[in-house]
């Protein structure tokens, strides 16, 4: 036969019930035992449930949400609450120079903001290389092109004897009055530390035998960039034609010179060829005598447009 042991012992229980320190008769899902102290048992509970939402937490009050809100601790209160924050939301109340990485001194008009080193700091465009909306160009980049004898021209590699003088002797080619066009060639290549596709300007100078400001020359412009590995075949575009006065009294060695503006895409490591035709025939050409074609520029406008 079996022996019991003594009260309170819960042997031979065949339910949790049965133990002497539970209490937990009639039991329901999701209950769990707890222990209450009053009674000294362990009873059948249901537990509360858990946090569903961010407010349910004793220490967070949130209030209106709004985007770009963030959590913001008030050691007063002992409280979590939400606010949106000064940069968001008062931006425009605050002087840019008030941040600790920004410097401005005795601001102007148009100034821009720089980084040096450590720090922005407000600064002219000219101080950085830039002008102004409306600015003058300033073609200060020079390109020399190479020039060859064309279809009409004299090439007078050594000396051209411009008049009895020995000062006025000079190498060029001669684009001659008389009843036919005279041409020549010129190309060079665009700089390759040029940025973007700047402005440019052709420059021919030319002379003389003597000084004629009464008379002038027609002179005719056509370029064609050429890119890396472009094909060869393509035409000249640009032609431009231009009425070239002789030079006066005042000029040196009867040397005129003008700039033809040129419309273009051309950039970096282009080649640019180029021909310069003269027409005696044309009505605008009056000048009865020679012109010596002296050297051919290309001019790049190295000025950045603010």
């Amino acid at each position: 036969m079996g022996i019991r042991g003594g009260t309170g012992s819960g042997a031979g229980a065949s339910n949790l019930d049965d133990l002497l320190d539970v209490n937990a008769p009639a039991p329901t899902d999701n209950q769990a035992l707890t222990w209450d102290t009053a009674t000294s048992r362990w009873i059948a509970e249901t537990l509360a449930g858990g946090v569903t939402a961010i407010n349910d937490l004793s220490d967070v009050t949130i209030t209106t949400v709004a985007d770009n809100q963030i959590l913001r601790y008030d050691s007063g209160g002992a409280i979590w609450q939400n606010e949106t924050p000064p940069w968001i939301e008062d931006i425009t109340g605050e002087d840019l120079e008030t941040l600790a990485d920004v410097t401005i001194t005795t601001i102007a008009n148009n100034e821009i903001l720089v980084w040096e080193t450590d720090h922005w700091e407000n600064q002219t465009l000219a101080e950085n290389g830039i002008s102004a909306v409306g600015h003058q160009h300033n073609f200060e980049h020079q390109i020399q092109c190479i020039i060859s004898k064309g279809q009409g021209a004299v090439a007078y590699p050594d000396i051209h004897l411009m008049s009895t003088t020995t000062a006025k002797k000079i190498s060029g080619w001669v684009l001659p009055d008389g009843a036919s066009t005279s041409t020549i060639n010129f190309k060079c290549v665009i700089p390759a530390n040029l940025a973007g596709t700047p402005d440019m300007k052709a420059r021919v100078r030319f002379l003389t035998l003597d000084a004629d400001s009464d008379h002038a020359v027609r002179l005719t412009l056509r370029t064609l960039g050429i890119a890396v590995n472009e094909d060869m075949d393509i035409g000249m575009t640009g032609e431009t034609e231009v009425t070239a006065e002789c030079p006066n009294a005042n000029d040196t060695m009867n040397e005129a010179l003008i700039e033809i503006d040129l419309t273009t895409d051309w950039v970096a490591g282009d080649t640019v060829i180029g021909q310069l035709t003269r027409d005696p025939t044309d009505a605008v050409d009056d000048y009865a005598g020679d012109i010596l074609i002296v050297g051919i520029e290309l001019l790049v406008d190295r000025t950045v447009i603010a």
